[in-house]
């Protein structure tokens, strides 16, 4: 019975046979090594505050993934998703991204806009085209293979009911009378005023809403809309000194934001309204942000020198000039967002909160931990760097980056002489925000050069959003997956390790082993949370070198999920270690 579903769960609709490949998940996996890497995104914004550029749009993607990541789907709205969820959204977004003091509100308004439209996604395109076939909605779709079992049935059911059938129609009647529909998708009004140049005067909004409703034949496109630019030029050839766009519509601004402006832009910010609070906003309290900003600007600063000179190969472009426009600019927006994290099991070991405390107490943000790598993981000297942040994260059991799980890889090899028949490949080396493919499997390939075919090769690789393990073992021409979410492999990294291993193979004429490395997806520990995957992998890690002599596959096929209390073992190691250090 449980194959038959299997196989009706492959009849989905987005994995039907088709003649071409579907655009598969978003992942943003650039992200992934400037946050590792110690940097942080600049951030444009225009006079309303609101988000312009190519980094604005990459952030709107990663607000999305993250959504969809971390808020089940079981909430019926945004108000019912708890605050503590919503901070971590926030904080995500804020790793990678440098962020203005305001920023948190427009960020988390996007991210109600995007868990609305993720939900729409499922029902309109899983689940109402198979409502007469129930056996094809018991799995949630592939692609979203993070949802879990028991929310995914809950919507199903939820959508499926008379009570939403009603909602839906009451909606769909409401959207029925929006006659003047803009067709910029994901440009919006903010990045058209940034591409059309335009002055800020009385006739801004009305020359915007018309813009926004151009066919690329610059005609509009349909009667009503082009009656009503009609209007607005008579009305701007009349009022030469009034805000005209409200006559022309012929209705009034709505409460929650200003019609051919944007979104997350307020009456009170667009018409210079009385804004409250913001009037209590000190002199003294200017001063303070403006000593945040310029210490977090060298915290970065200090931080991307020492990343770059540590481990990979990568060099990330950032503008060093600081006359230019769009840099002042972030600075004068930016803050520093001091965190302290309070970790959600309150049991952990004395150890951790005590360096939690030293971060706390002891730590700036400029200040930096040191780790020497021993030279017998990547084959050469370097060193692991330590923030500040990281040490909160990893108390708070947050999401963690590649300097946290390499000092764990470094404690084990300092500590166990098992490591020796392991080799660790540099992930910098090989991660996605390479562009060149070809160049990733060919430091792959040099990277192999330094390796004993006795031992096996260990690849932490994060695909923009989330850890997983590949362990390769050259004798048996073998790749072993180890996914804490076990989705199915990606194809990006599947792609960089069989031309990677080719090459090397090709290069030492070893012919004795197959041409196409197997590759063996591992059924390990399933995490049980959003954020856990980094920690995982230090357990797969933890477990494969203590036990090396242990098929990979037998060593894990027992286990469904980690303890708290095993989690915590390895947290305790990672601490006492990087205690060392301090």
């Amino acid at each position: 019975m449980e194959d038959n579903s299997e196989d009706e769960r492959e009849m989905l609709p987005e994995v039907r046979k088709k003649s071409f490949v579907p655009r598969g998940l978003t992942t943003i996996s650039e992200l992934a090594l400037v946050r590792n890497s110690g940097q942080k995104l600049s951030i444009q914004f225009n006079g309303h505050e609101q988000l312009v550029g190519a980094t604005s749009k990459k952030m709107q993607s990663y607000i999305g993934v993250c959504v969809r990541q971390q808020i089940p789907i079981t909430y019926n709205s945004w108000k019912e998703v708890p605050n503590e969820l919503k901070d971590k959204i926030y904080d995500c977004i804020s790793m990678s991204f440098d962020l203005q003091l305001n920023a948190k509100h427009s960020i988390l308004m996007s991210a109600s806009r995007k868990f609305q439209t993720f939900k729409t996604t499922l029902t309109q395109k899983y689940i109402l085209p198979s409502k007469d076939q129930p056996s094809l909605l018991q799995f949630p779709p592939k692609i979203y293979s993070h949802i879990n079992q028991e929310d995914w049935k809950s919507f199903v059911d939820a959508k499926l009911s008379e009570e939403w059938e009603d909602y839906s129609r009451i909606q769909r009647e409401r959207r029925s009378k929006c006659v003047y529909n803009h067709h910029m998708s994901r440009k919006g009004y903010a990045n058209l005023v940034d591409e059309l140049k335009i002055t800020h005067d009385v006739s801004y909004r009305s020359t915007l809403w018309k813009e926004a409703r151009r066919e690329r034949n610059n005609d509009y496109f349909d009667v009503a809309t082009r009656g009503c630019a009609s209007r607005i030029d008579e009305l701007v050839a009349t009022h030469k000194t009034e805000d005209i766009l409200t006559d022309a519509l012929g209705s009034k601004e709505h409460g929650g934001h200003v019609r051919g402006v944007g979104g997350f832009v307020s009456q009170s910010q667009y018409f210079n309204t009385v804004k409250g609070k913001e009037k209590m906003i000190t002199p003294q309290v200017k001063i303070c942000h403006k000593e945040e900003d310029d210490s977090r600007c060298k915290s970065d600063k200090k931080r991307s020198n020492h990343s770059r000179s540590s481990i990979g190969s990568i060099n990330i472009d950032l503008d060093a000039d600081e006359d230019t426009p769009s840099k002042k600019r972030v600075e004068e927006h930016s803050t520093r967002k001091d965190v302290v994290y309070s970790s959600n099991y309150t049991d952990v070991n004395g150890i951790i909160k005590l360096l939690n405390r030293r971060a706390v107490n002891n730590m700036k943000d400029v200040d930096m931990i040191r780790i020497p790598i021993n030279e017998l993981i990547f084959g050469s000297e370097n060193f692991v760097y330590l923030a500040r942040e990281d040490l909160l994260h990893y108390y708070g059991m947050v999401e963690i980056g590649y300097m946290c799980i390499l000092a764990y890889i470094t404690y084990l090899w300092d500590e166990c002489d098992y490591a020796r028949n392991f080799f660790v490949i540099d992930q910098s080396k090989i991660s996605s925000h390479i562009k060149d493919r070809d160049l990733r499997s060919r430091n792959l390939a040099n990277q192999l050069e330094a390796v004993n075919l006795e031992q096996k090769v260990l690849i932490p690789y994060n695909t923009g959003f989330h850890w997983m393990l590949h362990v390769i073992d050259l004798h048996e021409n073998c790749v072993y997956v180890l996914d804490s979410l076990r989705s199915k492999v990606n194809e990006d990294i599947h792609g960089v390790i069989n031309v990677g291993l080719k090459t090397w193979q090709a290069k030492h004429d070893l012919q004795c082993y197959r041409s196409t490395p197997k590759w063996r997806p591992v059924k390990c520990p399933r995490q049980l949370d959003s954020v856990g995957c980094g920690y995982y992998v230090q357990n797969y890690i933890h477990e494969i070198v203590h036990n090396s002599s242990t098929s990979i596959t037998s060593l894990f096929n027992t286990k469904n999920a980690y303890r708290q209390e095993e989690i915590d073992e390895i947290r305790t190691e990672w601490v006492a270690f990087v205690s060392r250090f301090v």
